[in-house]
């Protein structure tokens, strides 16, 4: 999941974040203005991990939610395109 993704799904991101890291607080997720830099940033200062094991951790927690979603998508998608062959029935 790219910064742009990060940002434009915050708010879905929010709740995910403080599954990750439990102790996270509104307060905490606030400061990280949406931004995957500033998240990165305020982990690292929170936790005093340094910024590439961050970053690791980050992309790789956004990568499993970003599944999560691709697959509810592909679910979506095939279900349309059932009904686009299946189509209405004249007989």
């Amino acid at each position: 999941m790219n910064s742009e993704q990060f940002a434009g799904k915050w708010e879905q991101t929010k709740g995910n974040l403080k599954e990750a890291w439990g102790d996270l607080t509104d307060q905490d997720l606030d400061k990280m203005k949406g931004s995957f830099q500033e998240a990165v940033g305020y982990l690292q200062e929170k936790y005093g991990e340094a910024k590439e094991t961050i970053e690791e951790k980050l992309s790789s927690f956004m990568d499993k939610f970003k599944g999560t979603e691709d697959d509810e998508d592909e679910d979506d998608e095939e279900e349309e395109e059932d009904e686009e062959d299946n189509g209405p029935s004249r007989y």
